[in-house]
């Protein structure tokens, strides 16, 4: 599965130095040797992966947009994270404690364009830690060290939130408690031989009882023949709790064996799109057939 996720908060990109402490709302993130002193930058974003998941790739997407001084060949770039099991949010401070231990990153850096940092590593460490749990967040540190008189502006959501910054996983899903998940039609007395077919969802231990339920897929999943390139969607037009919805965005990610009309497969709760009221919450699931 991939996961890329994009600062759009002008709060979660800053940059700091030892003499003027940080700074969340410069229109772009500086890094390198800013008058003599030391410039470093942090990153912070939400990692909707479970812990234990199998890491296959992962990097760190800056946008450099300008530098002062003359561009070298490569650079000695520093990684690390902040140590928080849930990184506060920025403005909570930069001082704070990161890793020990730092991915070093021989790197060219490139003007005017997206440049990509291997942090496949570091994004493992993190999601194996003891208390990791997915939705937490994380703050990456990105530092470079061997400059002198070289400043680099990376984007910023603060600036232009096009070139804020990306973080793309790609990850296998972690195993995890398999919840059943099933879609059935059951007829219902509700006067004197008169019947309605009623859907009910099953997911978990969450049973949905919603007035339309809709089963949307490429030709009807081939008349539940099964095809395993074929997405499905359940939309589901029923006013749920909060609490439930809650559930179920953590399902997310998940797999689960799933039942409709007598056919039997396996899927992902890819996604689940959540349209909230004030005392209520639509809800709409999309599964991927594996």
């Amino acid at each position: 599965m991939i996961y890329s996720t994009k600062i759009t908060n002008g709060e979660e990109d800053a940059d700091r130095n030892s003499f003027s402490g940080d700074s969340l709302n410069r229109e772009n993130i500086l890094i390198g040797d800013y008058s003599f002193i030391k410039t470093w930058g942090v990153v912070r974003f939400p990692l909707n992966i479970g812990k234990g998941a199998d890491i296959l790739s992962a990097s760190l997407s800056l946008y450099l947009s300008s530098i002062e001084g003359e561009l070298k060949d490569s650079y000695n770039i520093q990684i690390d994270y902040s140590i928080e099991d849930n990184a506060l949010s920025l403005n909570h401070g930069l001082n704070r404690k990161y890793s020990y231990e730092n991915i070093k990153i021989k790197h060219k850096l490139t003007l005017n364009d997206w440049n990509n940092l291997k942090i496949t590593g570091l994004v493992s460490d993190i999601v194996n830690r003891e208390k990791w749990q997915k939705g937490n967040h994380i703050a990456i540190r990105i530092r470079i060290p061997d400059t002198k008189n070289e400043l680099f502006r990376f984007g910023s959501a603060d600036g232009d939130p096009s070139s804020a910054a990306i973080l793309n996983v790609e990850h296998d899903i972690p195993d995890i408690e398999i919840l059943e998940f099933s879609l059935i039609t059951e007829s219902i007395l509700i006067g004197k031989g008169e019947f309605i077919n009623k859907d009910i969802i099953k997911l978990g231990d969450l049973e949905l009882h919603p007035e339309n339920a809709t089963f949307l897929n490429k030709a009807e999943l081939q008349a539940f023949g099964i095809q395993k390139e074929s997405p499905a969607e359940i939309d589901l037009d029923e006013r749920i709790d909060f609490l439930t919805a809650n559930k179920i965005l953590n399902m997310v990610g998940g797999i689960f064996p799933f039942a409709c009309q007598g056919q039997k497969f396996n899927c992902i709760l890819q996604s689940c799109n959540l349209d909230f009221a004030i005392n209520y919450v639509n809800v709409s699931i999309s599964l991927i057939v594996i």
